[in-house]
């Protein structure tokens, strides 16, 4: 087919919009109403024709053949996708392909030839268009066809995405209303206080863990069941109130409010784009009412609230928040604490405030230490104190060897923002929402925040009880305050012998809802408890009066069992309480603190029993010789030490044996045709499982074996959990150019799993340019100067400016100091690019390499510059003849002096370069009106030129010499100057 017929045949069907169909192409009636058409459309361009509506069928079968012979030219074979979303889970496959065209081939003219509809191009590139199939079959089918005027396709697909958890709730974000923090304790934003103090639970939403299906109740004063913000969560089915006997926990009292403000922490809606959102914003909110005011604290009341439908077999409530405790110290309710072992036994989490009694930032007074609540004293629970934003223990937080975990809180200058009684009962403190307070904090608010993130784990790992919480949080809280040496924290931040770092200020640490969350689905729970139990020993032994070396007994562990809890109970005779201090010392040498004295109190303790527990030994082998010591710490009152018992609790958590990875980079490149070069992946082990090298291997697809000539590639060192490995190896490409699969997965003894890499596919190409021209000026030296290169791409891949460059030769880049030019821009298959930049000559006269490649990403390729040399020359001049210079002239009369001199050196002479005449004798005077003469001409190396010097007598009479020299604009002369002539000036 001619040039002609070929543009007619393209015009035809691209001017009248009509592309043909499957079927359409064999129908006269088509082409016949497409020519009409197109005729039309000549017309209304203002070029009007008068045509026959019955033309003969013999012209159009002419221009069918002609539109025919114009598809067929599209039409050849080469390999180019296929459907890259084939067999996986839950992706749906569309009727339309995604197609890269090569330059110059028209979307509508392609989708013509297939049958497709043109959809959309991209908005990122503009060779690439979605395109509409007649079904999802044809659409693979078109996939899989080959064409040599594709770069690539493959048939679309719809993909198992949505949007991760993110609040829309107006108060969580800082600046609503002006000026407010926002929940900081959730995510610190704006770094508030420095330190990025906040639990991290932004980072476990993007997890999607919400909290549902997980149902926390809230033990407290009260629950308004009806606020805009709790309402949605509520579930009043399992909600109780002790002081009304139903099931409404609303607050009935002008005082009562507190466990509003609690259930925000934990569980307030999030995502309604009202108000706040709890840790757990998507949980299940049950509200117990407890008797604080009304109907008075009692025992039963409390008891029952613990034991209420988290008991037996299948507890209803999976996690209970207990913001409260007793109001003084030493208070012992066995009640409580039988219940509290009961439901924890059962499965139930209780999470607990550890106080807001601390004296001071450092001091030791009344009733600070949590260990001294017989409530949180009870092992498995979760007991939690208080930090702010400033990195240091809240100024009321108490602390203890009880102590489990901190969390974000108040300070002495910024609350914690959550829901409040509605309208204006309450803390409030925000304007415009009478509903939420920024007020609220202590180690309530610390409670129920570790209590909603806990919640998230919940619903991470459903075999979450206080055991296998406590576990979790030992391995996965944050350090913070590292530097605390404050009396309270019992000697700091201390590791004991299993790694794990305990400070009674801080417990484990700050909760850590990312770590937390992902440690919980890398354990499938806790070994099976077991314990250790002296039973009751006697001692009746007089404590030391104001003896730091008080009074010591040892006991012995026979299990190697990791421990879990230590817990002392003892019995003591006192006349002061606050004398009392004990400690317990493990096999391994570490020493915890149990109870710490107090000289503000001065009660005394009567055959007192009181058990104290502690976490500092979390971890430890257990097994050998402990020693408990009761030391009298102030002078002047005496005590016994009737008997003690010492219970220790094992058990370590279960690793589930889970084969994860995570895709984290690929150094791979375009190869050319049978290259051998070296690739590299790395992959992060998400599992929990260690890959070892010889069960542990990076195993590539059937296609990419095939292609490449090699199946897998073992780990090359043992790798842990979260540790990340590198594969590095060589690789011969395919000898035929093209795009080829290239989809690598690591592979254990269950086979392959995680991720693969990115991207699936690698281009083998060939690599060719053709050097076009270079402008290269004559340089002196030392001079710098601007050259030019242009390469035409011969090769079959277009040139990226990310991957491609000119390359000077080892030679060249030591002579003149450059190595390397980037690519200023794409540039297309037989196109030609530019490359321009500056160099700076060497400082000796001579020849100098002067070669230059194009390179890409397997080395250079392709053809050099030419000439490969360049000279680099000083600059010189002989003087040859001089003319029409006077003997005498009268003062201020002119006269154009012919010098001639002849170019001896390595650069032509040219204004644009700075080359001009200069006077001497003496050098650089301005006695004929000027120091300097430009001139027009450009004398090459080697030539002869007559210049011309323009010069203006002196004013004064006299005699002058009148001699030039070659020079430049810096103020330099070169070569030999014209020889002097006396002038007399008259």
């Amino acid at each position: 087919m001619t040039k002609t017929t070929r543009d007619f045949a393209f015009i035809f069907v691209y001017y009248s919009g009509a592309f043909p169909r499957p079927g359409q192409v064999e129908n006269p009636r088509f082409f016949r109403n497409v020519f009409l058409r197109f005729l039309a459309v000549c017309c209304a361009r203002g070029k009007p024709r008068t045509y026959n509506t019955s033309m003969p069928s013999r012209f159009v079968a002419t221009v069918s053949a002609a539109v025919l012979a114009g598809f067929a030219l599209a039409q050849t074979t080469a390999p180019v996708g296929a459907t890259p979303f084939a067999f996986q889970k839950n992706v749906q496959a569309l009727p339309q392909i995604v197609v890269r065209l090569k330059d110059g081939i028209s979307p509508q003219l392609f989708a013509a030839t297939r049958g497709l509809k043109v959809v959309r191009p991209f908005a990122s590139r503009g060779d690439t268009w979605v395109m509409a199939a007649r079904s999802v079959a044809d659409a693979t089918a078109q996939a899989a066809q080959t064409d040599t005027n594709v770069v690539s396709v493959y048939q679309d697909a719809v993909l198992p995405i949505r949007l991760r958890w993110e609040p829309n709730d107006p108060l969580y974000n800082p600046g609503t209303p002006s000026g407010a923090s926002g929940q900081w304790h959730l995510r610190n934003v704006n770094n508030l206080g420095g330190f990025n103090i906040d639990s991290r639970v932004w980072e476990a939403w993007q997890r999607d863990l919400t909290g549902t299906g997980v149902r926390i109740a809230i033990c407290d004063d009260s629950i308004e069941k009806n606020h805009p913000d709790l309402l949605p969560n509520f579930d009043s089915v399992n909600s109780y109130d002790w002081v009304g006997g139903d099931t409404d926990p609303s607050p009935t009292l002008s005082a009562e409010g507190h466990g509003i403000s609690v259930a925000g922490v934990a569980v307030a809606r999030g995502g309604n784009g009202i108000g706040v959102t709890g840790a757990a914003p998507l949980a299940t909110l049950v509200g117990l009412r407890l008797p604080f005011y009304s109907a008075g604290t009692t025992a039963s009341a409390f008891e029952d609230a613990i034991r209420y439908r988290s008991t037996g077999t299948s507890p209803t409530i999976q996690i209970k928040n207990h913001s409260y405790g007793f109001s003084q110290p030493y208070v012992n309710d066995p009640t409580e604490v039988a219940a509290l072992a009961d439901s924890i036994a059962a499965g139930t989490i209780h999470v607990w405030a550890a106080g807001n009694d601390r004296k001071g930032t450092g001091s030791l007074g009344e009733n600070e230490d949590a260990n001294k609540a017989s409530t949180q004293a009870v092992p498995g629970q979760v007991v939690v104190a208080a930090i702010a934003e400033n990195n240091r223990f809240a100024y009321y937080s108490s602390y203890g060897a009880n102590v489990t975990v901190t969390a974000p809180s108040s300070s002495s200058t910024r609350g914690i923002t959550t829901t409040d009684r509605t309208g204006s009962l309450g803390d409030n403190g925000l304007t415009g929402y009478p509903d939420y307070t920024n007020r609220f904090g202590g180690t309530s608010s610390a409670a129920p925040l570790v209590t909603g993130i806990l919640g998230l784990a919940k619903q991470a790992q459903p075999a979450l009880n206080g055991r296998f919480a406590k576990h979790l949080l030992a391995i996965s809280s944050d350090i913070v305050d590292s530097s605390d040496a404050t009396a309270a924290s019992d000697g700091g931040w201390r590791t004991n012998s299993a790694g794990i770092a305990f400070n009674q200020n801080y417990g484990f640490g700050m909760i850590n809802a990312d770590r937390l969350t992902a440690a919980a689905v890398r354990y499938s729970g806790v070994t099976a408890l077991t314990t250790t139990d002296t039973g009751t020993v006697n001692v009746n032994g007089s404590i030391p009066d104001n003896n730091a070396a008080g009074i010591t007994r040892t006991f012995t562990v026979g299990t190697a069992t990791p421990i879990e809890e230590a817990v002392i109970t003892l019995n003591i005779t006192h006349a002061r309480r606050g004398d009392v201090e004990a400690y317990l010392t493990s096999p391994s040498g570490l020493k915890s603190r149990l109870l710490v004295k107090n000289a503000d109190d001065g009660e005394s303790m009567t055959a007192q029993t009181w058990t104290a527990l502690t976490n500092a030994f979390w971890g430890e082998n257990p097994q050998g010789t402990w020693k408990l010591t009761v030391v009298d710490g102030y002078a002047g009152n005496l005590g016994t030490l009737r008997t003690f018992r010492a219970q220790t609790r094992h058990g370590s958590l279960i690793a589930k044996t889970i084969d994860g990875s995570a895709f984290v980079s690929q150094t791979a490149s375009t190869f050319a045709p049978g290259e051998r070069k070296s690739v590299r992946f790395r992959f992060r082990n998400t599992g929990s499982t260690t890959w070892t090298p010889t069960t542990y291997r990076l195993k590539a697809d059937a296609a990419t074996a095939a292609a490449w000539g090699l199946a897998s590639r073992a780990v090359a060192a043992t790798t842990a959990p979260d540790g990340t490995t590198e594969f590095a190896f060589y690789v011969t490409a395919p000898t035929t150019t093209g795009s080829k699969p290239w989809k690598w997965q690591m592979e254990g003894p269950g086979g392959v799993f995680g991720p693969t890499n990115s991207p699936t596919t690698l281009s083998v190409g060939s690599f060719n340019s053709e050097f076009v021209s270079q402008t290269v000026p004559a340089f002196a030296p030392g001079e710098r100067k601007a050259v030019r290169f242009r390469f035409k791409n011969t090769g079959s891949e277009p040139w990226t400016t990310a991957a491609y460059r000119l390359r000077a030769s080892t030679a060249t880049a030591s002579a003149w100091g450059l190595a390397t030019r980037i690519l200023s821009a794409e540039t297309a298959v037989n196109g030609t690019t530019e490359f321009a930049f500056y160099l700076t000559a060497p400082t000796v006269p001579g020849t100098y390499p002067f070669v230059w490649q194009v390179e890409g990403p397997s080395g250079v390729f392709g053809a050099t510059n030419s000439p490969a040399t360049v000279t680099v020359s000083s600059d010189d001049s002989s003087f040859v003849s001089q003319r029409n210079i006077p003997a005498t002239i009268a003062r201020g009369a002119t006269f154009d002096a012919l010098l001639t001199f002849k170019n001896t050196g390595g650069s032509s002479w040219i204004k644009a370069n700075g080359y001009l005449f200069r006077s001497v004798n003496p050098l650089l005077n301005t006695t004929w009106g000027s120091d300097r003469q430009y001139f027009g001409t450009e004398v090459a190396p080697g030539a002869t030129a007559e210049l011309r010097v323009r010069a203006v007598a002196p004013s004064t009479a006299g005699t002058y010499t009148f001699s030039w020299s070659l020079g430049k604009t810096d103020g330099t002369v070169f070569g030999q100057p014209s020889t002097p002539v006396r002038i007399v000036v008259q």
